[in-house]
C-alpha cells in the first residue's frame, strides 16, 4: 500500500464542513432525544400537562443547540480545528495506514472539542452572585463550580467532536484513498 498523497485545501474545507455538519446533527438530535425522553417520563409519571410543555421545551432546546452550537462549533473549527487538521494532515502525508489517520483525526477532534467546550464554560456568565448586606456584588460562583454537570457535558461534546472529525476526514479523503480503476488499453 502506498502512502497517502499530500492533502489539498479542498480536502481540508470538505473535511471541516463534513465534521461540522455531523457534529451539529448529533448534538441537535441528542437535545431532541433528551427532551422527548423527559416528556415521555413525565407522561408515564402521570403529569399529563407536562408532556406538551416538555415537547415544546425539547424543540426549543434543540433549536437553541442548533443555532448556538453551529455558531460556536464553526468558530471553534475555524480557529482551532482546521489549522490543527492541516498540521496533522501534513504530518500524516506519508503514512499509508488508515487507522493511524483515523486515530490522529479523532485525537485532534477530541482536543479541539475539549478546548472549545472549556472556553465556553469559562466564558459563561457566573452563576449565583454574592451580595453583601448593602446589595453590593462581592463575588460570584463560576459555572464550573456551581454546576459540575457541565464538565460531563463538555466531555461528551468533545467525544462527539472526535467522532465527527474522523467522519469528516473519511468523507473528505475517500476519493483519494480509492484504488484507481484504470481500464486497460487494447
Amino acid at each position: 500500500m502506498s502512502a497517502s498523497p499530500a492533502p489539498t485545501p479542498d480536502e481540508l474545507v470538505r473535511g471541516t464542513g463534513h465534521a461540522l455538519l455531523a457534529f451539529n446533527v448529533v448534538v441537535t438530535g441528542a437535545m431532541l432525544t433528551i427532551g422527548v425522553q423527559g416528556a415521555i417520563a413525565s407522561a408515564m409519571a402521570g403529569f399529563s400537562g407536562a408532556v406538551w410543555s416538555g415537547l415544546l421545551i425539547a424543540c426549543y432546546a434543540a433549536g437553541i443547540a442548533l443555532i448556538v452550537g453551529s455558531l460556536v462549533s464553526t468558530i471553534g473549527a475555524a480557529i482551532f480545528g482546521a489549522p490543527l487538521a492541516w498540521i496533522v494532515s501534513r504530518w500524516l502525508a506519508r503514512e499509508p495506514r488508515r487507522w493511524v489517520h483515523a486515530l490522529a483525526y479523532g485525537a485532534t477532534g477530541l482536543v479541539v472539542g475539549a478546548i472549545v467546550a472549556l472556553l465556553v464554560l469559562v466564558l459563561l456568565p457566573p452563576r449565583a452572585p454574592h451580595l453583601d448586606a448593602r446589595g453590593v456584588l462581592i463575588g460570584s460562583t463560576p459555572q464550573l463550580v456551581a454546576n459540575p454537570g457541565l464538565v460531563w457535558a463538555a466531555l461528551a461534546l468533545a467525544a462527539v467532536a472526535a467522532g465527527s472529525s474522523v467522519w469528516g476526514w473519511w468523507l473528505a479523503t475517500r476519493r483519494t484513498r480509492r484504488p484507481s480503476r484504470r481500464t486497460p488499453k487494447r
